[in-house]
């Protein structure tokens, strides 16, 4: 599943974005301020982890990264 997640990350992180947004939007105008802070710090982690995959080249460098990970993490 962790393959699955990192390898297909901009398909679902972007429009995950787009939807965290809303819900802060919709959250901000209804005046629930504790939900409009925890929604818009899910989206601003996301949006960093979005950039920074674009930072690290990460269509490049996601598979052997698992890879990688996935032999130090069996021995």
């Amino acid at each position: 599943m962790i393959y699955f997640l990192a390898e297909f990350f901009l398909w679902w992180a972007i429009p995950l974005t787009w939807i965290l947004f809303e819900t802060t939007n919709h959250y901000r105008r209804s005046g629930k301020r504790g939900a409009t802070i925890l929604f818009s710090l899910i989206m601003i982690s996301l949006v960093t982890l979005i950039v920074l995959y674009f930072v690290f080249n990460g269509f490049e460098n996601l598979r052997p990264a698992m890879q990688r990970f996935e032999r130090d993490y069996l021995e």
